[in-house]
C-alpha cells in the first residue's frame, strides 16, 4: 500500500486541523500529503480514484449541514466513488459520519454529545481487527452527532455490510470498516501539540460544558496523548499494511461523476502539507 510514490489526498474541513500527531507515520511509510481545504477550494473535479489514500477530517459542521455547506456533498460523491472500487480512505469524526452516509446509513443530529478522555469498547469484530490497538486505552472524544450504520448495503464491493468496530455507553458506533474503508468517531490524532489548538478555539464548548473545563482537558490530555498516539500508529500501520490485501477495481484517473452531469476532466491544483507535527520520538516524551 505504502511506497515512494504513493500519494495521500488529505481533505480538511478546517484550516490547521489535518494529520497532526500522525503526519509523521505517513510520511515515514513514504507517502506524499497533498491537501485540500474542503470550504475553499475546489472538490468537484478531483479524480476520486487517483490517490493512493484518502483521509477526510472533522469539523465542527454537521454532516447533514450540506444545503449550508455544499461541499459536504462533494465529499460523500468521492467518498462513494472510492467505496464502489474498494479504494483506501479514511475517516475521523465528520469524516467517519460522512462515509457512513455514503454507505446508506444515518447521522443523528445531537445524538450522543461526547468531550473528553475516555475508552472506547470494542465489539467482537474489532477485536479481531487493528481496532485492537487502541483497546482499555482513553482516546480524545469531542463530538455531539451519532451515527446509525445500514443494516445491509448494496453496490459496494463485498463485504456487503458494514462492521461496527467500537462503541461507548453513548455512542453506539465508535468505529467502522467496509472493504478498504475505515471510519473513526474519536480522534486519534490529537496530541500534545495539538490540544492547545484545540482548546483555544472550542473555549466556548468547554466552558459551556457541565463537567469538563479547561484544566481537566489539559491534565487529562498530557496523560493520555502521547499513549493514544503511539498506539493509534500501531492500529494505522497494521490497517494501512491490510488494505493492500483487498481487490481493488476501478480505473485510478476514474474522475468523480456527478448524477446528471458529465465527467470532470481537470484537477485542480494540490497544496503540499505542511502541518507541524512533533516526531514520534518526540510525542513520546512526557
Amino acid at each position: 500500500m505504502s511506497g515512494a510514490e504513493s500519494q495521500l489526498l488529505l481533505i480538511r474541513q478546517v484550516p490547521g486541523k489535518g494529520l497532526g500527531a500522525l503526519e509523521p507515520l505517513f510520511r515515514n511509510l513514504g507517502y506524499r500529503i497533498d491537501r485540500m481545504d474542503a470550504p475553499v477550494d475546489d472538490l468537484a473535479g478531483v479524480p476520486a480514484l487517483a490517490a493512493d489514500l484518502v483521509v477526510i477530517m472533522g469539523g465542527p459542521m454537521c454532516a447533514l449541514d450540506d444545503q449550508r455547506f455544499p461541499w459536504l456533498r462533494e465529499q460523500r460523491r468521492l467518498i462513494e466513488a472510492r467505496l464502489e472500487a474498494n479504494r483506501p480512505t479514511l475517516g475521523i469524526c465528520l469524516g467517519a459520519q460522512l462515509i457512513a452516509l455514503a454507505l446508506g446509513g444515518q447521522v443523528h443530529r445531537d445524538g450522543a454529545r461526547e468531550l473528553g478522555w475516555s475508552p472506547i469498547q470494542l465489539t467482537p469484530q474489532g477485536q479481531a481487527s487493528c481496532l485492537r490497538y487502541l483497546e482499555s486505552v482513553p482516546v480524545l472524544h469531542w463530538h455531539r452527532d451519532a451515527i446509525e450504520l445500514p443494516s445491509g448495503v448494496d453496490g459496494v464491493s463485498a463485504p456487503a455490510t458494514p462492521e461496527r468496530l467500537a462503541y461507548t455507553e453513548a455512542c453506539p458506533v465508535q468505529a467502522l470498516s467496509l472493504g478498504n474503508a475505515l471510519g473513526l468517531q474519536f480522534h486519534p490524532e490529537v496530541g500534545p501539540r495539538q490540544m492547545p489548538l484545540w482548546l483555544a478555539s472550542h473555549i466556548h464548548e468547554l466552558d459551556a460544558h457541565p463537567t469538563q473545563s479547561l484544566e481537566s482537558m489539559r491534565l487529562e490530555t498530557r496523560r493520555c496523548a502521547n499513549w493514544m498516539n503511539q498506539r493509534a500508529e500501531f492500529m494505522l500501520r497494521e490497517w494501512l499494511a491490510s488494505v493492500a490485501e483487498w481487490p481493488v477495481s476501478g480505473d485510478r484517473t476514474d474522475p468523480v461523476v456527478h448524477r446528471g452531469a458529465s465527467p470532470q476532466s481537470t484537477t485542480p491544483p494540490l497544496k503540499a502539507e505542511h502541518e507541524q507535527s512533533p516526531s514520534p520520538q518526540q510525542a513520546r516524551k512526557p
